[in-house]
Order: structure tokens, then sequence, then C-alpha cells
């Protein structure tokens, strides 16, 4: 599936929000969906950040997710979020090839992947992440594996 990385717009806020909302997406990704006000607010903030690169996730010209690097605990971490209904396409391994290779190429960058999140560890070996650790717990309480791209 072809997919296409862009630069996030106040426009794709209200999809990301749906996306976040979705019981398989947040279970597998061991979050809490937050609040639409929260969201928008976090969000907003986010996008304004010269700190944070995030890029929205098209697959076949509809918005599927988004990916992003930041700094946390002094590491540069790139993590996505994919809509349920585009999982097993190859769409975020595409997604973090794409976005490893011509939007971050600062090294070395740090992922996490709950443990029970079998699917997101596989697209970071694929992408040549190595876990480093773990699994460990998180500050958010969730055990996870760090794993590093060199």
């Amino acid at each position: 599936m072809k997919i296409v990385l862009r630069d996030i717009s106040e426009e794709d806020f209200q999809t990301l929000y749906e996306i976040q909302r979705e019981p398989a997406v947040y279970e597998m990704a061991v979050t809490t969906p937050r609040s639409e006000d929260a969201f928008l607010q976090r969000w907003r903030e986010k996008a304004a950040d010269p700190e944070i690169l995030i890029q929205v996730i098209e697959a076949e010209g509809v918005v599927v997710g988004d990916i992003e690097s930041f700094l946390h605990e002094d590491r540069r971490v790139v993590g996505y979020l994919i809509g349920s209904k585009y999982w097993g396409r190859g769409i975020a391994t595409a997604a973090l090839t794409e976005f490893l290779t011509a939007h971050e190429k600062r090294r070395p960058l740090s992922a996490f992947a709950a443990v029970t999140n079998k699917a997101s560890y596989r697209v970071l070996q694929k992408c040549g992440f190595h876990q480093v650790d773990g699994p460990s717990v998180g500050s958010d309480g969730v055990e996870e594996f760090r794993m590093d791209l060199l």
C-alpha cells in the first residue's frame, strides 16, 4: 500500500482524535484515550513545538495515523499510531522507514514497545531497532521494551 508522510495541520486533529479513541488502538498501545479538549490542546502544543517532528500518515489519500519524534528523558524517541482498520497492511513499517530516511535522521533514536504489542515490536525490528533492555516498567506504569536505532 502506498503511503505518504506530510506535515500535520489543524484539520488533521479530529481524525487523529478519533483514531486514539478506538478501543483496539488504545488497548494495543496500552494507553488511555484523552478527552477531546485535552487531546486537541495537547496536539496544538505539539504542533507548535519545534523540538517535536510530526508527520501525518496517509494511505491512498486517507489519514490513517501519525508518526513523530520528540525528546523524552534526554533521548530522542520515535512513536507512531495507526488506526486499527489499517493494521496488517505494512503501513507502520512503510511509514517508519520513510520517516527514518527522509525526516528524522538524528541518531541514536529510541522507541518503546509495550510487551503486549508484538506487532509494534516487529515493526521496530524490521526498521533496524534493537532491544537494549527490558522489559521494564515505564513512567506510565506500562511494561515495555526500549529499542534503539544507532
